[in-house]
């Protein structure tokens, strides 16, 4: 609804020409709020306890406020600061939902493959409601009388209603001796893992066991080989440092080859999105035409959250970044032999459902293979790169005029190259574990 409110009064009412440094403007204004957010938010939402929680309900009230202030500073430059503020609230929103995900799911699972799952409804409930809101803000745009001003006051009252939910938001409860709360049912209390001698991805090391019953039972470890514990003995103490660096290591390398992908396809993202904008625009199609393509872009993002738990049970989220590039690229390529701007918005929708599944997937990897303590500083520091990529992306078709075709053929290279790369790294880095 913010986004049609101000397309209505700084796109939309005036010439093309007058329109593309107020994009370029905003698009900068995109990225700023996260050189705020990286280096001072993420530090604070891992360091105090209930933090992650409390950003949900200060943003909402937050950008409720702002909101209304927009509504009577469309035609003053208090907007551009006021949307300043409303970007930082969004992204520390953002933020704080994904650092929150696993504590939330670990409520009821404290498998990791929840967290993709938890992702992918969060999402799409998300998706949904931005379609019904799009709507609302198109009807009360096209009323007349009301316009973009309206739209952001109803905008208002929806963030106070938002900040009323954030009020449900269950707390984490965090057994002792374990911030995760990883504590097996069976056993209560009788045994502890500390964090710090846990491998975050996944695998537990085994340091400081206080237990006579045997653990073989436990759902927290038996995915993986420990040793026996004795049922009658003393305390046992087993550390294994040098391997635990080493796959540390290994699912670093990986973790920051998925951000690069990840990076690639936002980048096609935002070059996309303005490629057809301006394109529409420059060419005098008709305000349907814009409803199409943002109607594209909305089913994929969508479509992807149904599609991407299906995904998951047939094949790893390591192995999903691949084929989601490869898609983008053929049908990229699917474009250029039959142009048009159906298949245009085709492209867009391929995308939108391709990106938004391995956004999930990489969501997923992150809050697995990050520790608790890190997870808010890795997320901001991720997105504070993949926003300015797609800032990047957006840029290019709105400072110059670049023509469909060349455009489908610079994704569809990028995209190849990008899994190329991506297929290789992970390569080297299993070789390089199994040594």
């Amino acid at each position: 609804m913010v986004a049609i409110a101000l397309a209505g009064s700084l796109f939309f009412d005036i010439s093309l020409h007058a329109a593309r440094p107020h994009v370029l403007l905003g698009l900068v204004l995109t990225f700023v709020p996260f050189v705020v957010i990286a280096p001072a938010i993420g530090p604070i939402l891992d360091s105090v306890h209930g933090m992650r929680r409390a950003m949900i309900l200060i943003s909402a009230i937050g950008r409720a406020i702002l909101c209304f202030l927009m509504a009577s500073d469309l035609k003053s430059l208090l907007l551009f600061p006021e949307s300043f503020g409303l970007l930082v609230l969004s992204k520390v929103y953002g933020i704080s939902k994904q650092s929150l995900v696993p504590e939330i799911a670990s409520l009821d699972n404290k498998d990791h493959e929840a967290f993709l799952h938890a992702n992918s409804t969060l999402n799409f409930y998300g998706a949904i409601s931005g379609f019904i809101g799009s709507a609302v803000a198109i009807a009360i745009w096209k009323f007349p009388g009301l316009g973009s001003p309206w739209v952001l006051r109803v905008d208002s009252l929806i963030f106070i209603v938002a900040g009323l939910c954030g009020l449900r938001v269950p707390r984490a409860k965090v057994a002792k001796g374990d911030p995760l709360g990883r504590v097996d049912p069976k056993f209560g209390d009788k045994y502890t893992i500390s964090l710090h001698d846990t491998d975050p991805y996944g695998s537990v090391d085994v340091r400081d066991i206080k237990s006579k019953p045997s653990l073989a039972g436990s759902k927290d470890i038996s995915r993986k080989k420990i040793a026996k514990v004795p049922e009658q003995g003393p305390e046992i103490r087993i550390s294994h440092r040098p391997i635990k660096n080493r796959i540390a290591k290994q699912r670093m390398e990986k973790l920051f080859s998925a951000a690069s992908a990840i990076a690639v396809m936002r980048c096609v993202v935002g070059f996309l999105e303005f490629l057809l904008i301006f394109t529409l625009r420059r060419d005098h199609y008709s305000i349907y035409w814009f409803g199409i393509v943002v109607v594209s872009l909305t089913v994929g993002s969508v479509l992807s959250n149904l599609v991407a738990p299906q995904v998951k049970k047939r094949i790893l989220e390591e192995q999903i970044l691949p084929a989601a590039l490869s898609a983008i690229a053929i049908i990229n390529i699917l474009a250029l032999l039959v142009p048009g701007i159906l298949v245009e918005a085709l492209v867009m929708l391929t995308t939108a459902l391709s990106t938004g599944v391995a956004k999930i997937a990489f969501d997923a990897l992150v809050q697995r293979d990050t520790p608790e303590e890190r997870r808010g500083t890795s997320f901001a520091r991720f997105e504070t790169r993949f926003q300015l990529v797609w800032v990047i992306g957006a840029i290019i078709p709105v400072a110059f005029n670049v023509p469909l075709s060349w455009g489908n053929i610079s994704m569809a290279l990028l995209t190849i190259c990008a899994c190329t790369a991506y297929v290789v790294r992970v390569h080297l880095a299993n070789r390089s574990s199994n040594r």
